[in-house]
């Protein structure tokens, strides 16, 4: 069973489309997953109160102290 309380890793693109059918542009779309679990809810709601991912200091307070076990592109 998934645990949807916890966030395993996080996606992040350097373009975003504003809207659906130039979503093939996302690239390139890195993966970047945590060595420790972070909070999935609390990351959705700063994601939703920063410009939906936009940077911001509640983002880089959250994730600072994060450890990153691994990183890969995603195609």
């Amino acid at each position: 069973m998934y645990n949807v309380s916890i966030k395993t890793s996080t996606s992040f693109a350097f373009y975003f489309p504003q809207n659906a059918d130039d979503m093939y542009l996302t690239y390139p779309c890195l993966e970047i997953y945590w060595q420790n679990p972070l909070n999935a809810n609390q990351a959705f709601s700063i994601y939703n109160t920063n410009n939906g991912g936009g940077w911001s200091a509640t983002v880089y307070n959250f994730y600072k102290d994060a450890i990153i076990k691994d990183v890969r592109v995603r195609e």
